[in-house]
Formats: C-alpha cells, structure tokens, sequence
C-alpha cells in the first residue's frame, strides 16, 4: 500500500489520511479525513476547455459514464446527465478525450482566454541594512530576484527608512521619487492621487508600473547604486524603519489598479519594524546584547501589529495578490506579527539567519524558477472549489489562503505548495451508505502563469467505503496522518509547551486505544496494525521537534517553522517532525537507518536531513581514514565513492528544496555534531548527554497507559 500510495502522490499530489473509507464514521473521529494536497505540482496540460457539468459545475473526467449512443454523459459528483459539446461529439470507446484517459486524473488545461495583465511585481526594499557588507547582500538579492523576471513582466519599486519612496520608471528624464510619511498608514485614495486609479488595460504607460524589458536598465542601475537610508542612527537606539507604512502604500496602490490579477509584492528586510504603523517594538534597545530586542517582549505592540498585518493580508488575498518576505537578519524581526500576509495570501517566507548568504541568494533564485518553457513555476490569483459527491462532505481547507466569496484563494502558489482539505461522511444522506460503494471528490483551481495565460487544474479521486475495520485500517496513511494531526494540534495556542505536549499525548493515547489490539493489564501484548505500526514513533518526535520544543526558539523562528509545516509537502513537512538519516558505509552502499544514537557507528558516514540543516556526518574512523589520505589511495576506492556519495545526495537535497536549507560537513567530536545529538533517539548505543527521554522508555509509558483499566 505505501508504494501505492506514492504512485498516487506523484501522478495526482494528494495524500489522504484513509485510503478506505469506514461505512460507518466513528474510526475518522481520531483522525479525520483528509486530502494533503500538492495544489501545483506538475501535471499534464490540454489546450482546450474543460467540459463542464450543467447541474453541478463540476469537470469531465475519467469516473464519468459515458452513453455513446446519446453522446452524453453522466456525472459522478451529482449523477446529472450532460450532453457532449458540438466539438467533442463523434467520441466513442476507441476515440476517446484525453480528460477521460485513466491516468488523467489530474490535468491543467490551458484556457483560450487570458488574464489583462502578465505578472505584476512589486519591489518593497528595506534600506535601513545592518552595514556594507550586508548592504551588498541586498543588493545582491535584489540582482537575482531581479534577473528571473520575465521580460514581459511587470515591475515596480518602493524603498524605506524612515520615510517612504516610490520610484517613478517612465522613461522622462529626470526620473521622479515621491516621498510619503512613514508614520501613515495609506488606503487605496493615494492611487487616485497619483493618477493610478484607472483601468488595468490603461497601465501600460504608467510611470510606476512598468514592463520589464522597457525599464530593466534604469532599475539595474537603481539597485546597483542604492545605497543604506541617510538618516543617523544613534547609540543604543535601532534604525528608524517604516515597513508597515511602506507595505500599505504598495497594497494600497496595487488593489485598485490591479484587482484579481497577478500581483507579488517582494519585501526585503533586515530589521523590525521601529516606526509609524505595524511597529513591532521599540526603537530604543532595552538591554546591551543579543536577544535584547526579541519582539515577544514587546507585548505593548502585539496586538496592533498582528491586527494590521493581517488587515493588510486580508487586502490583499480578496483582490489575489500575494506577499513575498525576503529576511536576512541576526534578530527577531517581527516575522511572529507578519507571518500572516504570507500565509492568507500564498506567499514565500525566507528567513536567512545571521544573514546566511548562500541560503539568502539561493532561496532568492528558486523562488523565481522557470519551467522548460521559460514561464515561471510560480501560479498566481489561484481559486479552488472542492465538489463532492452526495456521501460525502467537504468541511473546509487548512494552510495558506483564505475562504473568500465562496472559493479557496491563494495569491501564489509554488510547486512546494500543500494545503489540507477536510472532508467527512456526509451524515444527513437519505439512504445509508453501503460497503463497496464509492465516494468522489474533484479538486478544481484556476489560476493565472506568468505569461497572464489563465489555467485550470483539475484533480478528480475516488475510493471505497468499507464495511469491515481491517480492511479500513490497512489504508492508512501514516505519514500523511502525522502531518496533518501536527498542523491541527498547533492551530491551537499554548500557554506552555506542557500543554502542547500533554494534547499530542492525549490524541496518541486515544489513537493506541482505538486501533491497538490488547489485553487490559498487560503491556506486553499490545500491537498496533503494520500501517500504524510508526505513528507512535513519529509522534514522539513530534514532542521533541522545534515546532513543540521551543523554548530555545525565538518568537520569530517558532512562527517561521510553523509557516514551513503548513505549506510544505508532506514528505518535507515529515522532515520537520522526524528527520530522515541515510548511512553510507564503504562495503554496505546505502541504506536508510533510524533516527537513533545507535545508528552513530565508527564506520560509516551519515547524511541527516531535518529541512532546515543537511548534515553530513564523518564517524570516528572514517574522518581519521580521510585526515590520513586514505581516501585518496587506489586501494580504497570504496571509501572515495562512499563520501562522494554522500555528499552529492546532500546537495541534491539542497539543490531542489525551497526554503534553502543550511549545509554542513562535520565529523565526531566536531561543533556541527551537535545538529545530530539534537534529534536523535539517545538510546544509549553513542555518549548522548540530555534529558529527554529515549523511545524505548516512552513507548513502554504509553503502553501501561493504553492497557491499564482507566478510560
């Protein structure tokens, strides 16, 4: 079943929590149903319009009956009858279309019909940098985002301090700044104070707005003169830096002339917040030294900020924009009270820590990445509509976006993009569901690429109801499930992590109640069915993970890896819980191995990656065999090839991943092995100092729990 499974994340991008469906809905009481879904992975394309239902909107597709006789054909969703449009008519078993192909489940077609406007890309540059060298660094960034924007793109560009200015790009000379307060926040009247407010079709000429290819000269030549904001900062008081008013000058100026069209705003910061509206804490330092100015204890500011960055994100998700943050810092920058732009709108978050250029600058390229026919992989104004058939229910979405007019929308989406779609047995339906009956689901997006061609993905699955729990239980996707249950157990704010910890305990002691076979009493005999058999594992490192573990964590990280767990895929978002570790020894090649102390041989070098950091580690033998040039005689070619290998799997992990991970090579006893002990079991098979508990002694806990004779 779990190859089974991945077949059908590859060709479909969904991932569901039950691959069976009980006939009755007591089993899903402890994990939901629900669809993981890669809303834009790679799917095929079809230049031509989708066939649509007449009663229920929804998409011809490969489940659907047809009548050849009556060149009609029936609806799965709704079992309304449709005739075949006068330019699909002449159809039958061996001259079929291509929407009703099996391995056509999921398809993108390209419609005839295109959006006003290609992409739209705004600029919002903080220059307010921590000094030269980081400055360069800006620069840099801005150069690469800058490079991978499509020449028929359009382009615009604001930069801050501690005031606000807006760049005119037309091509008069001298080219104009207009300078606005920073201590304002601006509604959508300062576009009509520009002469921005009409029509879309009418911007072409604008003076702020422009194409790419007609202005990409005079904005190379702004970014590479830009220099640091004039304004002095004093001692022991932080720059005075205005984000929150440049962000609503840009949506403010975008939502009017650019409304449900393709629209990204870019900022690129260094900093918090310090000034005018969206502050996230307080211009004067409070304590010489590091974590001195962490936003959380700036409790005075919490409330406003996160009230007007999410009213900025709610502007902008209900016209289609999106919001991009591009980070690069050594300090909270205010991304706990800005994390929401990103995610109601779709957008990217980076976070470059301590101002980590290989992460910063390649994050910065992938995310302007292209496909082989040079459009990027981006899709922006995304709308999904989720039908079901009449057994089933759809009860709503979890992840980046927001409900708006009836629809999941998303100003962008990437090809890393996850949400999870809740459903459930409909529970009024008139006749009872039966076992061997199926239930039918189809996933509809539109959405608009790069070149303002407007696409429409759909995605259409089924599966069984069944009668009997063994056969229910073995389609259980474990994975899927230990992701999901994580982003539902962290919607909910803690006081402390006792509480978090105490909830994913209480769910896992439910979960082993329901499924484990056992006799009360004794420990020994409790056994959980083979596709459960991990989830217990997987829920003890979600205890242990970064994402419940934070203490150690400022408010910024914590809400920068909970962002990660919401919009990643699930084979990604699973990293973030319990790594994955790949062993390479010279005689044995390759081979997975658990998270574990034990798994730290002398011998064998190991690859662990927890999303954020790809390690490679050396153990004690192979970094003495290296550091004596072992690996470089003809004799122990084996060697080579295993840390050769070792460590191309590692920078292929690197290469696709998006956010950037951070990339080391240590060895035993080195600093960076740190990164390992962290997040492995300590079972006591290498010298671990913690005090957290092994796996061995939290299953044998949750054992006795699960068997005594206390519900």
């Amino acid at each position: 079943m779990e190859q089974e499974i991945r077949n059908i994340e590859e060709s479909d991008g969904i991932r569901l929590t039950w691959n069976g469906w009980p006939v009755r809905g007591d089993m899903m009481s402890k994990v939901p149903l629900v669809c993981m879904y890669n809303i834009h992975q790679e799917a095929g394309a079809l230049e031509c319009e989708p066939i649509y239902c007449m009663s229920c909107g929804s998409v011809l597709n490969p489940y659907c009956n047809i009548d050849f006789a009556r060149q009609s054909w029936n609806c799965v969703i709704c079992k309304g009858n449709t005739t075949f449009p006068s330019h699909a008519r002449g159809i039958s078993p061996d001259n079929l279309l291509p929407e009703l192909l099996g391995h056509n489940s999921t398809v993108e077609y390209v419609l005839g019909r295109e959006g006003v406007f290609p992409g739209v890309f705004l600029f919002i540059v903080d220059t307010c940098t921590f000094d030269e060298e980081r400055h360069a660094l800006l620069i840099d960034a801005l150069r690469t985002v800058m490079e991978g924007i499509p020449e028929d793109c359009f382009v615009g560009f604001i930069k801050y301090g501690t005031n606000v200015e807006l760049l005119e790009l037309s091509g008069e000379r001298p080219r104009r700044v207009h300078l606005f307060s920073g201590k304002k926040e601006y509604t959508a009247e300062v576009a009509k104070l520009l002469n921005m407010s009409g029509k879309p079709e009418n911007m072409h000429d604008g003076k702020f707005i422009r194409r790419k290819s007609e202005c990409s000269e005079f904005l190379y030549e702004v970014i590479n003169g830009l220099e640091r904001d004039p304004f002095p900062v004093l001692n022991a008081y932080k720059p005075v830096r205005c984000t929150g008013s440049a962000v609503s000058l840009g949506v403010s100026l975008m939502e009017g002339c650019f409304p449900n069209m393709g629209v990204k705003h870019m900022l690129f910061t260094q900093g918090p917040c310090t000034f005018g509206p969206g502050t996230v804490t307080s211009i004067r330092y409070k304590v010489k030294g590091r974590g001195d100015e962490s936003v959380e204890s700036d409790s005075v500011y919490a409330s406003s900020a996160k009230k007007f960055y999410e009213g900025l994100g709610e502007r902008m998700i209900n016209v289609g924009h999106s919001l991009d943050i591009l980070a690069a810092t050594i300090d909270d920058i205010g991304i706990c009270y800005m994390e929401r732009m990103t995610g109601m709108t779709g957008g990217m978050l980076i976070m470059a820590q301590d101002f980590d250029k290989e992460i910063y600058i390649s994050s910065c390229r992938k995310i302007m990445n292209k496909d082989e026919e040079g459009w990027l992989e981006q899709g922006f104004n995304a709308k999904m509509l989720v039908k079901t058939s009449k057994n089933l229910e759809y009860k709503g979405v979890i992840g980046q976006g927001k409900m708006v007019g009836g629809s999941w929308r998303m100003g962008s989406m990437f090809r890393t993009s996850n949400i999870s779609v809740l459903l459930d047995r409909k529970a009024d339906t008139k006749s009872e569901i039966k076992s061997g009956e199926f239930g039918y689901v189809q996933l509809i997006t539109q959405y608009q690429r790069s070149d303002k061609k407007l696409l429409v993905r759909v995605t259409t699955f089924s599966r069984m109801f069944m009668e009997y729990r063994e056969d229910v239980v073995s389609r259980f996707d474990q994975e899927a499930a230990t992701v999901f249950q994580a982003r539902l157990l962290l919607m909910k704010k803690h006081e402390e992590i006792k509480d978090c910890e105490r909830m994913i305990d209480k769910s896992l002691i439910r979960f082993v109640k329901a499924f484990a076979k056992y006799d009360k009493g004794d420990p020994n005999t409790l056994v959980l069915p083979d596709a459960m058999a991990y989830y217990p594992n997987f829920m003890f490192f979600f205890r242990r993970s970064l994402l419940v573990q934070t203490e150690n964590n400022s408010a910024d990280e914590t809400a920068y890896y909970f962002s990660l767990l919401y919009n990643q895929r699930v084979n990604d978002a699973l990293r973030l819980i319990k790594p994955t570790l790949i062993s390479y020894h010279y005689q044995r090649g390759a081979e997975a191995v658990e998270v574990d102390s034990k798994s730290l041989e002398p011998d064998v070098i190991l690859v662990m990656d927890t999303f954020h950091n790809v390690v490679v580690w050396r153990g004690e033998y192979v970094a003495e065999w290296v550091s004596e040039g072992y690996h470089e005689e003809p004799d122990y070619e084996s060697l080579k090839r295993a840390l050769n290998r070792s460590e191309e799997m590692a920078k292929s992990l690197c290469e696709y991943r998006l956010p950037s991970p951070q990339f080391c090579i240590t060895e035993h006893n080195k600093s960076q092995q740190r990164i390992i002990h962290h997040y492995v079991n300590p079972s006591g098979g290498s010298s671990i100092i913690t005090e957290n508990i092994n796996y061995e002694k939290f299953e044998e806990a949750l054992r006795r729990v699960v068997v005594s004779n206390n519900e």
